[in-house]
């Protein structure tokens, strides 16, 4: 996980009051995957749109 602290603090402070551990867990655990996401864009270590639409036959039924 490589969430800058200051984005995680924004983050929990966006959070309502009554929000549980588990929904803050959850949170965060998207963050990291939305910051991941981000990052293998950034590299290009993206899946290929050739191969992207030889799968959505398969994911969208």
């Amino acid at each position: 996980m490589t969430i800058k602290r200051q984005k995680l603090i924004e983050t929990f402070e966006a959070l309502p009051d009554d929000i549980s551990l588990d929904e803050i867990l959850d949170h965060i655990m998207l963050m990291d995957k939305i910051e991941e996401g981000l990052r293998q864009s950034e590299s290009r270590n993206v899946v290929p749109d050739e191969e992207l639409e030889k799968h959505l036959p398969k994911w969208f039924v």
